[in-house]
């Protein structure tokens, strides 16, 4: 009878250490969840706002990743940034991103890191929707993807310019 009652403690403590170890690690996973949407979120909104506050390829290029560059040269990136400046105009309000991060883990390539985030801008001459795409390279983030769209053109103005 012994050998069944310490049976049944073994299992009775094997079965908290892995209910402990899964509340753990679940704990670290919300964490390092909410700690990426942060990161990821505020690097979103300083580089729309860097990018279109002046319409500057530069402050694009300087956060593109690698594979950004690989599918695009710098000039390429310079006449869509003056093409969204000349249809835009200047910046009157930024509303922020919307979006999350999201580890990924696979054998052969390890922990990827990459966010999605969609925000809107007002302009003098319209509204722009930005998708941005970012993937975080060691400690960094870095655009992989920044699209353009307009959901509705500014309305006509009317009247008499004073």
């Amino acid at each position: 009878m012994g050998w069944v009652k310490r049976t049944i403690q073994a299992c009775g403590i094997l079965s908290l250490v892995l209910l402990l170890t899964a509340f753990a690690g679940t704990t670290y996973v919300l964490h390092r969840g909410h700690s990426l949407d942060r990161e990821s979120h505020a690097f979103t909104d300083a580089a729309v706002t860097a990018v279109v506050s002046q319409w500057s390829a530069d402050e694009l290029l300087r956060r593109a990743a690698p594979q950004f560059l690989r599918a695009s040269t710098p000039g390429a990136v310079r006449a869509f940034v003056a093409g969204a400046a000349t249809r835009f105009g200047p910046l009157i309000s930024y509303e922020g991103a919307q979006g999350q991060a999201r580890s990924v883990t696979d054998q052969k390539r390890g922990t990827r890191v990459t966010a999605i985030y969609i925000s809107h801008a007002l302009f003098q001459k319209g509204e722009a929707e930005f998708q941005i795409a970012l993937v975080k390279v060691a400690d960094h983030w870095m655009i992989t993807g920044f699209h353009l769209s307009s959901p509705k053109p500014a309305a006509a103005s009317v009247g008499r310019e004073v």
